[in-house]
């Protein structure tokens, strides 16, 4: 018979910015401020994801990119340098063969 076995992680979401119950989202880069701490958290799910915690230089980035939608996930700087470093590439994405 197996177990099953509850594994908690505690992570840091958001910092506080004083002053008063105002706070920042630790992954949020243009760190918005809250008014509330369950606006922090109401907020937190829209602005976190796996690929904020991943970082990939623009060229490593740009290498992985294979379809139009791999492009849009890349970030502007890092859409802009493999236009810019791979022109047939970018053109082979956006036109139909």
């Amino acid at each position: 018979m197996s177990e099953i076995q509850t594994v908690e992680q505690k992570q840091l979401i958001a910092d506080r910015v004083p002053p008063g119950d105002r706070w920042a989202l630790t992954a949020d880069p243009a760190k918005s401020v809250y008014e509330s701490l369950t606006d922090t958290l109401e907020a937190f799910p829209a602005k976190a994801s796996l690929a904020a915690q991943v970082n990939k230089t623009g060229t490593e980035a740009a290498a992985e990119v294979k379809t139009a939608d791999d492009f849009r996930k890349l970030s502007l700087e890092a859409q802009l340098q493999f236009k810019a470093t791979q022109p047939e590439a970018y053109k082979s994405l956006f036109t139909q063969n």
